[in-house]
């Protein structure tokens, strides 16, 4: 669940729904690249959180807030960065009284698709009253989905990349690689914890970046992440990705975040494959 829901750039579509299905899009472009210049495939983080917490805040018991366990994201390897859009749809697939799990798909303007998720969550006591009003809209609206809206200019996001975005500092040693991300409100969820999709998105870059090399370049495959601990809104957050095996044509990295304390987060696994 995300922040942006009451704050997003004109690049976002809003989250919509027709019957059980949820609809969401951004725009591709700089914020969605990596430093290498290719798509950067954790810039889908904050996407991916929204329209798989969207199915399940929908069915919330009165006076609760669903909050995420794990979210698994298999990626095909085509992902535009050219300005097009992505598209993300979602739904419930299995709802209790204590939580719920929802599947989603993301894909391009020509219907290709770019990624596959599921997302396990649970409901908390409590509601955060300043975003209800952007989960009713989007509980309400019925025959006009994400894809309708306007498209962005240049104006609307500062030309940066991904990790530029977070303001991280990324660095590679023997084992891994290690990336540091400061937070703030700014990266906030409904809960006033720092976003499940901004931590998606740092597992993604860390486990990508302990396991490339530049004789045999690989692309992420897969990240599988439980959310164990919420994260904290001052201070950083710092992504620790241990390489576990890297072979020709596939590897895995363990990726741990923790807090200012020390404590853990997340845990991850990113898995990677060559092109």
């Amino acid at each position: 669940m995300s922040s942006a829901a009451r704050r997003r750039p004109s690049g976002w579509g809003p989250v919509t729904a027709e019957g059980d299905v949820i609809h969401a899009m951004m725009r591709t472009g700089p914020w969605t690249e990596g430093p290498d210049g290719r798509p950067c495939l954790g810039s889908l983080g904050v996407l991916v959180d929204d329209m798989l917490g969207y199915a399940v805040v929908r069915a919330r018991p009165e006076d609760h807030w669903p909050t995420s366990l794990e979210i698994h994201v298999e990626f095909s390897g085509h992902m535009p960065i050219d300005g097009s859009p992505i598209y993300a749809e979602s739904r419930a697939i299995d709802l209790s009284p204590s939580g719920g799990l929802a599947q989603g798909r993301l894909f391009d303007a020509a219907g290709r698709t770019i990624a596959i998720a599921s997302q396990r969550l649970r409901y908390i006591p409590g509601t955060p009253s300043a975003v209800l009003s952007a989960a009713s809209t989007a509980e309400g609206t019925a025959g006009e989905p994400a894809r309708d809206a306007a498209p962005a200019t240049a104006a609307d996001f500062r030309p940066a990349t991904t990790l530029e975005q977070l303001g991280g500092t990324l660095t590679r040693h023997d084992s891994g690689a290690r990336l540091a991300i400061p937070v703030s409100p700014a990266v906030s969820n409904p809960n006033r914890t720092l976003h499940g999709g901004i931590m998606l998105c740092a597992t993604e870059i860390a486990g990508h970046h302990a396991v490339q090399s530049a004789e045999r370049p690989l692309r992420t495959g897969a990240v599988h992440i439980s959310y164990l601990r919420p994260g904290p809104l001052e201070g950083e957050v710092v992504f620790e990705a241990t390489t576990v095996h890297r072979g020709r044509s596939l590897a895995v990295a363990q990726v741990v975040s923790r807090n200012g304390q020390g404590k853990v987060c997340t845990f991850a696994t990113v898995t990677s494959h060559a092109p």
